[in-house]
């Protein structure tokens, strides 16, 4: 009896430990049964249940057959980056963008600046979406900065329109013709105009003093229609000088002429008479 109970115990003594502690939960030297290749591996240190090995091992069959990238290490070399990059979507060279550019007005796919912009974000290693959504972002930017301009331009405009109407009165239209005539017998009307000149006060009144020199100052009509505001200042300041305008009757021809003169200057220049008939 006693030979049978020495032989029982040596059997307990050399048994594995147990892989349990309370529950399924492992004990703390679980890894010691297991064999030598394995029970050294870091990544079993994270199981302290069977719930947590048999979890791991579900998501690892869920993974197979998907494709998974790498994280690569800092010092990883280039070609470990280049699979990357291209398992994200980054072409193999910069015409593989394919651009989209006929959504963007004024963008044209054959240009210099999308072959340029291609390299630079084939450079960057972006991928075809990213790339597309830079090009469609910088476009808005640059039409959002170009409406703002032409903005300001059309109100600067209006203000230089205004002040040369100012200037030139009742003449505006005539003189404003003159000069336009000038600027395209000289060849450079288009290029005022692209320089935003236009409407440039000083410009015009250069023009249009060009082309009186030049004699294509011959229009017809009535002379008040080409009368600028200071022209009818000067008549009107001529008129006062004139005696007959203040002492003359209403039935010297004369002074009902001076009259006439002097509401139709002031007319031109928005003033009001002194005198009326």
């Amino acid at each position: 009896m006693n030979g049978e109970n020495e032989g029982q115990d040596e059997e307990q003594t050399n048994a594995p430990p147990s892989v349990f502690g309370e529950g399924v939960t492992f004990a703390e030297n679980w890894r010691e049964s297991l064999e030598d290749d394995v029970k050294g591996s870091p990544t079993l240190g994270k199981f302290k249940s069977l719930n947590d090995m048999a979890r791991s091992y579900i998501n690892a069959e869920k993974m197979i057959g998907h494709d998974t990238i790498p994280i690569p290490k800092e010092d990883s070399p280039k070609e470990v980056f280049d699979r990357i990059y291209t398992s994200l979507g980054k072409p193999e060279s910069a015409e593989g963008y394919e651009l989209n550019t006929l959504e963007i007005s004024g963008f044209d796919a054959k240009s210099d600046d999308v072959k340029t912009f291609s390299e630079f974000a084939h450079g960057l290693n972006l991928n075809k979406e990213q790339a597309q959504a830079l090009v469609k972002f910088d476009h808005e930017r640059y039409q959002s900065a170009l409406n703002s301009v032409t903005a300001e331009q059309q109100q600067k405009n209006e203000e230089q329109a205004h002040q040369l109407k100012a200037e030139w009165g009742m003449a505006f239209d005539h003189h404003l013709d003159t000069s336009l005539k000038a600027q395209e017998t000289l060849g450079v009307r288009k290029l005022i105009e692209e320089l935003g000149l236009g409407n440039h006060p000083e410009v015009q009144k250069t023009f249009f003093n060009v082309a009186k020199q030049l004699g294509e100052d011959k229009m017809v009509g009535d002379p008040s229609r080409r009368m600028t505001v200071q022209d009818a200042r000067d008549k009107i300041a001529g008129i006062k000088q004139n005696n007959k305008y203040w002492t003359g009757d209403k039935h010297d021809p004369e002074h009902l002429r001076l009259v006439r003169e002097m509401e139709k200057y002031m007319a031109i220049a928005n003033v009001e008479p002194v005198l009326t008939l």
